[in-house]
């Protein structure tokens, strides 16, 4: 993280223990500040496989994607993007200028 806003940097923890805590169920806090290697080690130990319809790719080539819990394959409940979204953890971004970040550190 190369922020120097405290605020930031607590978003983005929480941004990323989120989704971490989607990925493996019950192993991550949501306020912990994680190394990489803790991360790592924690996700290869606790992991659940997840289903990625993907999509085509936006105007620099990158691949989109949505991610859904195993055995959701068929789409039945929201893709994690989604249930991000949802929680105000992310802002989805469909492309022009992106939206102003609100700081709810809720």
């Amino acid at each position: 993280m190369n922020s120097h806003d405290p605020r930031e940097v607590t978003a983005a923890i929480r941004a990323r223990n989120r989704l971490l805590s989607l990925l493996a169920p019950g192993v991550f806090d949501r306020d912990k500040d994680y190394s990489k290697k803790e991360v790592l080690r924690l996700l290869a130990e606790n992991t659940t496989l997840v289903y990625l319809a993907l999509g085509a790719a936006d105007k620099f080539g990158r691949t989109l994607a949505q991610m859904f819990p195993t055995g959701d394959a068929a789409g039945k409940n929201k893709s994690v993007n989604q249930v991000l979204i949802d929680e105000g953890v992310v802002h989805a971004y469909a492309g022009k200028t992106k939206q102003l970040w609100t700081w709810s550190l809720v």
